[in-house]
């Protein structure tokens, strides 16, 4: 069987239901609860004035904008990002450390396909799942951007920022699947990802050093900015752009030169 269909075939369920995960926090937050924050704002600010200012700041929470529809995409996107970055190492993580936890890697690598083409195929397979479940997600997303008033092209860029977040993710994964010997836990893995990311966007938002934030992957496409200066921070994006294509580079060395391990 074609290794991409293999592999979307193999992971069809539970990028369905990761998906469907994204969706589902994404209207909680937005159709859930951002109404019961415009109601009771005063209640809420109140409550936000009890907590240390460092606390508000480790959860995203921006008081300055949190009431516009906006500012709490860009709170909710602190773990709407956490659960897409989780998703994009699992598909990594499940795709390329497939063989080395059933022990066959020799077995894939003695069929008369080059090892480029096998990278290729379970590169792609990861791109149109990642595509596929931001596709859905930003039918869903846009169109409530746009009905609370949030301009088309804003609306738009705020939504890609969860694509591209995971994209960092997705190659990052990669290059740790390929170069670790095995990998004992796809979901260990990936969450630790997720929540090594989540941490270190909660030390951005209590230091306030624009130089951590370049160690902090779900900021690299903040949708904050989007909505505060109309695009990405260029510093930003731009190591993010150099992230992803430096760990597929190296991925891609190391995956067609790489000695299979012996069983």
């Amino acid at each position: 069987m074609n290794v991409c269909l293999f592999e979307l075939k193999a992971q069809g369920k539970g990028a369905v239901l990761w998906a469907a995960s994204l969706v589902g926090v994404l209207l909680a937050f937005l159709l859930g609860t951002y109404p019961l924050f415009q109601e009771d704002t005063q209640d809420i600010l109140r409550m936000l004035s009890g907590f240390p200012p460092q606390f508000a700041a480790a959860f995203g929470m921006d008081v300055s904008s949190l009431f516009s529809l906006g500012g709490f995409y860009g709170f909710a996107f602190s773990y709407i990002g956490l659960i897409g970055a989780i998703m994009a190492a699992a598909v990594a993580l499940a795709s390329f450390s497939r063989e080395k936890r059933a022990r066959c890697t020799d077995f894939l690598l003695t069929k008369p396909i080059r090892r480029r083409k096998i990278f290729a195929a379970k590169l792609a397979a990861g791109a149109v799942i990642l595509l596929a479940a931001n596709a859905l997600y930003a039918a869903c997303c846009i169109p409530i951007l746009r009905h609370g008033g949030v301009p088309g092209d804003k609306a738009a860029l705020a939504c890609l920022s969860l694509l591209l977040t995971q994209a960092v993710f997705y190659a990052m994964a990669v290059l740790f699947a390929t170069c670790s010997r095995r990998v004992r836990s796809v979901s260990g893995t990936a969450i630790g990802f997720g929540f090594a990311g989540f941490i270190l966007s909660a030390l951005v938002g209590i230091l306030k050093e624009d130089a951590v934030r370049f160690a902090a992957p779900l900021k690299y496409f903040d949708p904050a900015d989007v909505f505060a200066a109309g695009g990405y921070g260029a510093p930003y994006a731009a190591t993010g752009a150099a992230i992803i294509l430096a760990c597929l580079l190296l991925s891609a060395v190391l995956f067609c030169r790489k000695d299979a391990r012996a069983v």
